[in-house]
């Protein structure tokens, strides 16, 4: 079984009040983190507007909300945009372990 058969049936098994309530309340905080950071960076960011600009030209024909402007585009450009402006301020989730943050990443890609 490979690693992603494995999570897959890990996550497909969650049921609310599991043992897996820990994983949905980190889940929970991570999100939270993650549009904070979305917001002050698209607000904030030095370079989110131009980051914003650029996603627009691309075209806005593809059905996946880029947030928080709320306008259309394909997965990519969602996720590009909002993994951006996220990033874009350093208020990153944190994994000490890894030292990575990866809720800018992941967040944008599995939104759009």
């Amino acid at each position: 079984m490979t690693i992603l058969e494995k999570l897959t049936d890990f996550y497909a098994g969650w049921k609310p009040g599991s043992d897996h309530d820990a994983l949905l309340r980190k889940s929970r905080i991570a999100f939270f983190d993650f549009t904070g950071a979305l917001l002050c960076g698209h607000h904030k960011g030095e370079l989110s507007q131009i980051a914003l600009q650029y996603t627009k030209n691309q075209g806005t024909e593809g059905k996946c909300t880029i947030l928080p402007e709320n306008i259309c585009g394909t997965a990519a450009q969602a996720a590009f945009y909002m993994g951006f402006a996220a990033h874009s301020v350093e208020y990153d989730d944190g994994h000490r372990g890894g030292t990575s943050h990866p809720a800018v990443a992941i967040v944008p890609a599995a939104l759009s």
